[in-house]
């Protein structure tokens, strides 16, 4: 039998799908969720386990919770692919922001409204749209790495909006401005020689302070 839906109580039920046998014991395994609501519900639920089950998509939701996956993560594949000090931010950055606020969840219970509210939270304390960008880099690694290994169906961390980094622009100066900069320089005691591998060192030097 694929599957089935048993009375537990009033409105509640029990559905239980048969996922194949352990390949060490021979032992049925078996996917198990209470449903609280009508059997119509609980059918529903059992109908869309059996689909994903025949398309190969069902993934057994993981009882984890994100800490505690991330800190298996970071020692058991982040530590062998990253230089060191890359490896040290990974680690300083998930301590730090994410791990507080989205730790004690469940892996299977983490969304992408999860990860877009902690990334709301990140701006609003002052941090830099660049810190941002870097803490989500992390996770939808260490995600990924999880759809890979079973963990989760999908990665959350595909559907999340991100802020802009903002270009830091130079001032420029106007080239009458840098001119007369110039001019002003080339008049100074320690202005260089008259050369003309001098004057163009100097000219280039004066224009850059200028902009500064």
């Amino acid at each position: 039998m694929a599957g089935n839906i048993t009375k537990r109580g009033d409105k509640t039920w029990r559905v239980t799908v048969y996922l194949g046998e352990d390949p060490d014991t021979g032992k049925p395994i078996q996917h198990r969720k209470t449903i609280h609501g009508t059997k119509k519900e609980a059918q529903t639920y059992l109908t869309g386990v059996l689909r994903e089950k025949d398309m190969g998509r069902f993934v057994e939701p993981s009882k984890l919770t994100l800490g505690t996956y991330l800190e298996h993560w970071l020692q058991s594949t982040a530590k062998l692919r990253l230089r060191r000090s890359t490896f040290e931010s990974y680690e300083w950055t998930l301590a730090r922001y994410v791990r507080p606020v989205l730790g004690p969840i469940r892996m299977d219970r983490i969304t992408p409204m999860n990860l877009q509210g902690l990334y709301a939270d990140m701006l609003e304390q002052g941090l830099s749209a660049r810190t941002v960008r870097y803490a989500q880099a992390i996770l939808h690694s260490a995600l990924k790495q999880a759809v890979r290994w079973k963990l989760i169906p999908g990665n959350p961390a595909d559907d999340v909006d991100l802020p802009k980094q903002r270009k830091t622009e130079r001032p420029i100066v106007p080239p009458e401005k840098a001119e007369a900069f110039f001019h002003a320089a080339l008049e100074d005691r320690w202005a260089p020689c008259s050369c003309w591998p001098c004057t163009v060192a100097f000219a280039l030097a004066s224009t850059r302070v200028a902009v500064a």
